[in-house]
């Protein structure tokens, strides 16, 4: 009977954790979808916990890790944090494996983050893609020394690494200018990032610059969704010309593009036959407005047009999800909707310690109730000061 209870409860949380999976990789949906498999996810967890596993030695049974190093961490067993890095470490499982869980129910848990950084700048390892889930991280720790390392190329960062290293409110200009034009596209991208959050004077010239140097399409991708979050539209030409060349990326791209003047981009794509399902799908997840389909199968560009000019009458300059927005409003505005695109419209909204985490972290609900509290709790403070 505890076998079977034990196989039940697990086949339910691999399939909720690639439900999970597949809702993220929407990049907008409401909320509460997110919070309900996060409830299913614990309910299975909790239930597991109650069979009464012996956690230590399931660990030499090579199964059922992820899950049990969770129920550990619920229960407060020994420093969750530092069961599950040594989990990762003894090879067992991987990063990828633990992400979810840790977004879920370790991004309140304090963890040692300059003990951390140490231990990858010299064993390069997956510590800190964990690590980062982490949003009480004491962030303005004095990190430059770090920097400096990774500028000259004393290590070479993950990603996870240079968002902490360059995502720091007090980075210097010097350094962010360093970051733009670095090889190294990790930190070129957080750099860029925080140049923008911070408005810094010539960042635009740096991201063309890095940006004509970028020779893979997965790097170009992301600068390109950047570049639509600033709305520049000396970017269009060279959006529009990617997704022609990479029609995959299409809408990945094209749904960063929410300021309602950039939908006349996302129109003219849908308009060319390689592109136009791709396109539509960015139109739907930035409007939410269903178009017919002409005798060729292609979106109504008219259809589309039209309603784009009744959008530009409107209230609020950008819209995602059918929702519009400002966006210094959006964290306020967008409340109830959830997904990398929703987080990204935010990274200017909310507070600048979180934007690099913002944009390259999927968030749990866990995560947004974090991000949501530390708010509260400073204007509060603001409030009282006043």
């Amino acid at each position: 009977m505890k076998v079977a209870k034990l196989s039940l409860h697990q086949k339910r949380i691999k399939t909720l954790t690639k439900n999970y999976r597949n809702l993220h990789s929407e990049g907008v949906f409401e909320s509460n979808r997110l919070q309900v498999l996060e409830q299913q996810l614990l309910n299975h967890l909790y239930a597991l916990s109650d069979i009464k596993i012996d956690i230590e030695t399931d660990i030499e049974g090579n199964d059922l890790l992820p899950e049990n190093a969770l129920i550990a961490a619920i229960y407060n067993v020994a420093e969750p944090w530092d069961y599950v890095l040594t989990l990762l470490e003894s090879d067992k499982t991987t990063a990828d494996t633990l992400m979810p869980f840790v977004s879920m129910f370790l991004a309140d848990k304090p963890v040692q983050l300059l003990e951390n950084l140490e231990y990858v700048r010299f064993k390069p390892c997956e510590r800190i893609q964990l690590v980062q889930h982490c949003l009480n991280t004491q962030m303005q720790c004095d990190l430059k020394a770090f920097r400096q390392s990774a500028l000259v190329g004393n290590f070479k960062p993950d990603a996870a690494t240079a968002s902490i290293l360059f995502g720091q409110a007090n980075l210097g200009q010097s350094e962010l200018q360093n970051g733009y034009a670095h090889s190294d596209i990790n930190i070129a991208k957080a750099a860029l990032v925080m140049g923008f959050v911070k408005q810094v004077q010539g960042w635009q010239k740096g991201f063309f610059q890095r940006f004509v140097k970028c020779d893979k399409a997965d790097d170009k991708a992301e600068l390109l969704c950047l570049a639509g979050l600033s709305y520049n539209p000396d970017w269009h030409e060279a959006c529009k010309t990617f997704c022609i060349n990479h029609p995959q990326y299409c809408t990945y791209v094209l749904s960063h593009y929410q300021d309602k003047q950039q939908l006349k981009l996302i129109i003219e794509l849908m308009a060319q036959e390689t592109t136009a399902k791709y396109a539509y799908q960015a139109w739907l997840n930035i409007t939410a407005k269903t178009l017919y389909m002409t005798k060729a199968s292609l979106p109504n560009c008219n259809q589309a047009e039209l309603f784009r000019r009744e959008l530009l009458q409107q209230a609020g300059s950008h819209m995602i999800f059918g929702r519009t927005y400002l966006a210094h409003s959006a964290a306020r505005q967008l409340v109830g909707l959830a997904g990398v695109f929703v987080q990204r419209a935010q990274i200017i909204s909310r507070p600048i310690e979180f934007a690099v985490r913002l944009f390259n972290l999927s968030f749990s609900d866990k995560q947004w109730q974090i991000i949501n509290k530390k708010i509260k709790i400073e204007q509060e403070n603001i409030n009282r000061v006043a």
